[in-house]
């Protein structure tokens, strides 16, 4: 018998509701327990151990796969993703507070249910709308989803309205990782993997650190592992061109001392702070580890023979830029889609980059583009919501949201209030942004 994660009523809400909305309840069920069974084969597979996970990995249906994880944490340890979970259990678990409200919204069954029609659009979007519109729901407001009608400009996503009070329009946009910042760690992936191949080699157990101070795609392919070749068992530094960086032993000790205490360990946090010997603060990292698979769950390692780690992070300035991108277009979208109904709101929500210098800079970015964009319509209030989504090693899943609300006079503030994704969340007692906590 399969054992979830946690038994989380909101999640089995959210997930009940979605089945729900869909014209077969029963295939909608199907098509997660289909996703689950393709991540434990492929997870299952020799030449996946310790590999980086893979999306492709749930099968062709991303929809599927997405809700699946939601499935997971309440019945299939097993096929539950750590890596993915806090970008996906959060919203869950925020639309199941919202169900009851979201009954009461029109058009809302209608937008969940044209979400799920889908196997190849990712549903992060159409997820933060309905959420949203919850949300507003929650706190007093009637609620109507807008129907896109084709041959007709794009129109807000919904429209809130209080009895005897005014009426306005929201307009929500899900911001996706840049095409660079996936181009950069595409590049890095390359010149990791001559990384892994040397360290299955020659059997290491080493802490790799690089600061790249040209652009990632810039550097030799062989630019990491060149300078692997160069470490024969004492502290190795490099300062170069293309960047600076270290070689030394790992605290591959402290990882077995884990092991033998609880187990196993997977190839996540817990293991790469393990091997570092102290936190991983805002670095990228890859772990490369070889021995023997826990039979219980061959996601996990349960004899460490060698285990390496390599942290990376890019301050080429260049890189800053192309990764911090503001968001000027999306507030000439949002207002384009508002500027024929009337009164508007807009909302975009962002994951934030891991290097903390990078997120301040969109996030300076970000306010100077709100400060100087010329409003030609009556969007009144303007939120960006940033979002940090941790892999914890006491938590399932965990997301900081830091929300940051621009609007153009104090009525409209006292008005119209700034909505949060995740309201419930405790505040941080300080002035400090999610990636800074």
């Amino acid at each position: 018998m399969n054992v979830g994660v946690e038994w989380n009523v909101s999640v089995i809400k959210a997930i009940t509701w979605l089945a729900k909305t869909t014209t077969d309840p029963r295939e909608f069920s199907k098509r997660l327990e289909q996703a689950q069974t393709n991540y434990i084969n492929e997870t299952s597979k020799k030449t996946n151990f310790g590999a980086q996970f893979d999306k492709g990995w749930y099968g062709d249906d991303v929809v599927a796969g997405f809700f699946s994880q939601a499935k997971s944490l309440i019945d299939n340890r097993r096929a539950f993703e750590i890596s993915m979970a806090s970008h996906i259990i959060p919203w869950m678990y925020q639309l199941g507070q919202c169900v009851d409200f979201l009954d009461n919204v029109s058009g809302a069954a209608e937008r969940a249910r044209r979400m799920l029609e889908s196997n190849t659009v990712y549903p992060d979007t159409a997820m933060f709308e309905l959420i949203l519109a919850g949300n507003y729901a929650a706190i007093g407001y009637e609620v109507e989803f807008i129907p896109e009608r084709k041959g007709i400009a794009k129109t807000p996503d919904f429209k809130c309205s209080l009895d005897g009070g005014g009426e306005f329009f929201v307009e929500c946009k899900r911001l996706q990782k840049g095409p660079y910042s996936v181009q950069e760690e595409n590049a890095h992936f390359i010149r990791a993997k001559l990384v892994e191949g040397r360290v299955h080699s020659k059997r290491m157990s080493v802490w790799m650190d690089v600061t790249y101070k040209s652009e990632v795609i810039s550097t030799p392919e062989n630019y990491l592992v060149n300078h692997l070749s160069n470490y024969y068992g004492k502290d190795y530094h490099w300062d170069d061109d293309y960047g600076t960086g270290f070689v030394k032993a790992s605290k591959l000790q402290s990882a077995r001392n884990e092991v033998e205490a609880n187990g196993s360990l997977s190839f996540h946090t817990k293991l790469a702070r393990l091997l570092k010997g102290s936190a991983l603060s805002d670095d990228f990292f890859n772990v490369f580890a070889f021995g023997q698979p826990d039979e219980r769950d061959p996601r996990f390692i349960s004899k460490i023979k060698y285990a390496s780690l390599l942290t990376w992070r890019c301050i080429n300035e260049v890189s800053f830029e192309k990764r911090s991108r503001h968001i000027t277009n999306n507030l000439s979208e949002i207002e384009k889609q508002i500027s024929n109904y009337g009164v508007g709101v807009g909302h975009i929500a962002m994951d934030v980059d891991v290097q903390r210098d990078v997120a301040d800079k969109r996030r300076e970015k970000n306010l100077e583009a709100t400060k100087s964009f010329k409003l030609e319509s009556k969007l009144v209030r303007f939120n960006i919501h940033y979002l940090v989504p941790r892999i914890d090693e006491n938590y399932s899943w965990m997301v900081d949201e830091t929300l940051e609300y621009f609007y153009n006079d104090k009525i409209i503030h006292d008005i119209i209030p700034a909505v949060r994704i995740f309201p419930e969340a405790a505040a941080f007692n300080n002035d400090l942004p999610g990636w800074h906590q």
